[in-house]
């Protein structure tokens, strides 16, 4: 094949990443359990465009593919041992398709030339602009756009559902979103214009409801501001700080104030926040029965079913409750996927975690321009703030939107295939 029809191939794969990117952060705010209808249709397309165009599947052996390998080998393997031993099998397989599926995004992403990496780069930036008016819109018009779904789904909501209402799993992606996003806009128009959408497409966040996400685009800016005026060194132990707050999850949370318990230091945190630790210590009590091999893939959602809910006395009981809540111990999922990893396969799972953590800063690290290398850490911490507080590991639409925006961080690294 000519070096012409190299370029032409690969900036048709450019075409379709980036339509991904220009889709991405809409459906994000919009129907967030659509982000694995996309990764999914955006894997397919790219895999059947390069088959067309006599290329083989093929990815490049390195540290990542052999951990995300090992990974889906334990998850299968662990059906073994599970709870839920068909459950964790079968998740096990999406698990494997999936990690194929955001490898061969984010190697098509890096391969791409100069022409193909432009049209992924304004294609995020105009989904990206596109995202921030439908905030716009929906907060300065009572979510004209968010009741016309209700409607189009036959659900008349009976008063106007305001986006910082029920935009929390789209903000989560857009805080993640929005650095990688000023990056895309750094390299097409310059310092000033990224600047600005950045500060405009913040403002736009604040407005959302959950807090989740801002305090993980807070710690995300903190880490890049640290990187970017300080050295590589910091950077390293940035990596040593993250594997030792991996691995020492579980005694982590032991530690913690809890708040069932009357005069607790706990008690000055919203709601949620205390329910959260409530369920990390129950998920805590769970690892430390079984915790070299975990109790198998995905079965959080087994421990505990609508009859198993417990009444929870915040404060204590009798005078001293504050407030109190009806749920089961773990509701599906641990709402911290670091623990959730740590519950379902054990150490060997935490290793292996840290290990992809450690891969990802070990690249980050290598990136010689600085304003890059402080962008891709600042959403990476960003997204491990949101995976350690949050939602459950293996949702099929969070695991979707982890790989795409892997893979759209994944142009600052085209340098490396050259």
């Amino acid at each position: 094949m000519t070096p012409t029809r190299d370029m032409d191939d690969i900036s048709s794969d450019g075409r379709i990443l980036g339509l991904l990117a220009f889709l991405a952060f809409p459906v994000a705010l919009l129907a967030p359990k659509g982000m694995a209808v996309l990764f999914g249709l955006g894997v397919v397309l790219v895999l059947v465009s390069g088959l067309l165009r006599g290329q083989k599947i093929r990815l490049s052996i390195s540290p990542g593919l052999i951990l995300c390998f090992a990974l889906a080998v334990l998850s299968l393997a662990s059906a073994l041992w599970s709870m839920t031993p068909e459950a964790s099998f079968k998740k096990g397989l999406v698990l494997l398709l999936v990690l194929f599926g955001g490898l061969s995004l984010s190697q098509s992403v890096r391969r791409l030339n100069i022409a193909g990496r432009r049209l992924f780069d304004v294609g995020m930036i105009a989904g990206g602009i596109l995202g921030f008016l439908i905030i716009a819109v929906e907060i300065l018009f009572e979510s004209p756009i968010v009741a016309l779904l209700w409607q189009i789904r036959g659900r008349t909501p009976e008063h106007h559902y305001h986006l910082i209402q029920t935009i929390n799993q789209g903000a989560a992606v857009s805080a993640i979103f929005l650095l990688l996003w000023t990056l895309a806009l750094w390299r097409i128009k310059g310092a000033t214009w990224a600047s600005i959408g950045f500060a405009v497409f913040a403002m736009a966040l604040v407005f959302c409801q959950a807090d989740s996400h801002k305090i993980a685009l807070a710690l995300g800016l903190v880490a890049a501001l640290v990187v970017y005026f300080g050295n590589k060194i910091v950077l390293k132990g940035l990596a040593v700080l993250f594997i030792v707050s991996t691995l020492s999850a579980p005694w982590s949370v032991s530690v913690m104030p809890d708040p069932l318990q009357a005069g607790s230091g706990a008690a000055v945190l919203p709601n949620s926040s205390q329910h959260r630790l409530v369920i990390w210590q129950a998920t805590v009590d769970h690892i430390f029965q079984r915790p070299w091999l975990g109790s198998g893939f995905d079965t959080a959602r087994a421990f505990y079913n609508k009859q198993q809910k417990v009444k929870h006395y915040y404060g204590g009981k009798g005078e001293d409750t504050i407030w109190v809540n009806n749920f089961e111990p773990i509701p599906l999922h641990p709402h911290n996927g670091v623990l959730q990893v740590w519950l379902e396969l054990g150490v060997i799972g935490a290793l292996l975690l840290s290990g992809g953590i450690l891969f990802v800063v070990r690249n980050i690290n290598s990136l010689e321009n600085r304003f890059q290398q402080a962008m891709v850490l600042g959403s990476f911490v960003t997204g491990l703030v949101i995976f350690a507080i949050s939602y459950g590991a293996w949702q099929s639409w969070w695991m979707a939107t982890i790989w795409l925006l892997l893979a759209f961080g994944s142009p600052a690294f085209e340098e490396k295939t050259k």
